[in-house]
């Protein structure tokens, strides 16, 4: 009886308690899975945007490297190479337009060219096609480094690096070319993440490419041999935009990023 006693007058916790304890216990757990998730979600698009900032910084590199163990090759821009006829050549003084090659020469004399890929690299002439006022280029950057080698009209042949024509089998319709006019040569050196902005394939965006060379005239061009002047007495300096936009399927995933840079080269000798 006693026991029965207790046990009535011990009180319990009403419907309305459990209700109230249930709801802030709820609100609580909301709480701390919205913190949760919001900070996965942060780190995660900061995951992806360090990535994407990563892959263009690497672009970026692997051009300056090019820059840094070489000189800029101004007999390229100036028409003085087999590349381009006195009309085709690159007004480095004209900053409205789009410089998208670069031609660097090693210390031995061996170019590399750097160049925004041409949508019709068959017809192409270094870039200068247009369509509906845009360069008809595409979304990647590529490089070739030059060579002469035996080839035929189409590329084929046996590819052997010659000096001329005589080194090569001419029977065969085999004739000494430089490398760098046929596009099977170039290898793209953009990472798949990424890909670079503008050009006729997206008219809404900033053009991905842009080599700024300083000084605009060859500093190497001794123009009064008497007296010791030069064309210009600076140093070269190449300055380069990049703008990639990413390849991927979220809007995290296609952020666009700005990456600018100058360099010079460590070898400048008169």
């Amino acid at each position: 009886m006693k026991l029965y006693q207790r046990l009535k007058e011990r009180r319990g916790f009403t419907l309305m308690e459990i209700v109230l304890v249930l709801g802030i216990f709820s609100t609580s757990l909301l709480l701390v899975m919205n913190i949760f998730a919001t900070s996965t979600n942060l780190q995660r698009r900061s995951i992806i945007s360090q990535r994407l900032s990563g892959d263009a910084r690497f672009t970026m590199e692997t051009i300056a490297r090019t820059v840094r163990s070489g000189t800029v090759d101004y007999d390229f821009y100036e028409g003085r190479t087999p590349y381009f006829s006195d009309d085709q050549a690159y007004n480095l003084s004209d900053p409205t337009y789009p410089l998208h090659v670069l031609a660097v020469n090693d210390q031995d004399g061996n170019r590399t060219i750097i160049r925004r890929k041409s949508l019709d690299p068959v017809n192409d002439k270094w870039g200068k096609l247009v369509q509906n006022g845009r360069l008809k280029v595409d979304d990647q950057i590529e490089i070739c480094l030059e060579t002469s080698i035996c080839v035929k009209p189409d590329y084929s042949g046996n590819k052997n690096e010659c000096n001329s024509d005589a080194d090569c089998d001419e029977a065969g319709g085999e004739s000494c070319k430089l490398s760098c006019e046929f596009w099977q040569s170039w290898s793209d050196i953009t990472p798949e993440s990424v890909r670079l902005t503008g050009g006729s394939q997206h008219l809404d965006e900033p053009y991905g490419l842009k080599f700024f060379i300083i000084p605009d005239v060859n500093p190497y061009w001794l123009i009064d041999p008497i007296n010791g002047i030069y064309a210009a007495d600076q140093q070269p300096i190449v300055r380069m935009n990049l703008v990639t936009r990413g390849t991927g399927a979220s809007e995290d995933e296609r952020k666009i990023n700005y990456v600018q840079t100058s360099v010079g080269s460590r070898y400048y000798e008169r």
